[in-house]
């Protein structure tokens, strides 16, 4: 007997093109904001313990949401949320870097790392 495959043929290539890119993204976002806080701290004029909590906020934002996202994922399918998570991620960091104010700022880079959390 002959096993059918499905109408769509899944593209083994893109899929791990995709989670490579992925798991990716969460330790690259972390060395750029590390390589860009003397710039944050000149141009918005912060403070060295405000500076930190921008640090601080990545990890904690991104360890805190990474398994309720999970499981929100197994719920409603890890595509969809994938997706959501990386058009919101993208909004985020254009906003964030088109912030002229600290807090302004330190809210996009928490949502950002919140969809790092639903992205990975």
């Amino acid at each position: 007997m002959e096993s059918n495959i499905s109408a769509k043929e899944v593209n083994k290539t893109a899929i791990l093109l995709i989670a490579t890119l992925a798991t990716f993204l969460t330790p690259f976002m972390g060395t750029s904001l590390i390589i860009a806080l003397p710039t944050i701290a000149n141009d918005l004029a912060v403070n060295a313990i405000l500076l930190s909590w921008i640090s601080t906020a990545y990890i904690l934002t991104s360890a805190m949401f990474a398994v309720p996202f999970g499981k929100i994922a197994d719920i409603y399918g890890m595509k969809k949320i994938f997706n959501y998570g990386i058009v919101i991620l993208t909004i985020s960091y254009y906003n964030q870097g088109s912030s002229g104010y600290c807090q302004c700022h330190d809210i996009c880079n928490r949502t950002g790392h919140y969809n790092i959390s639903i992205s990975s």
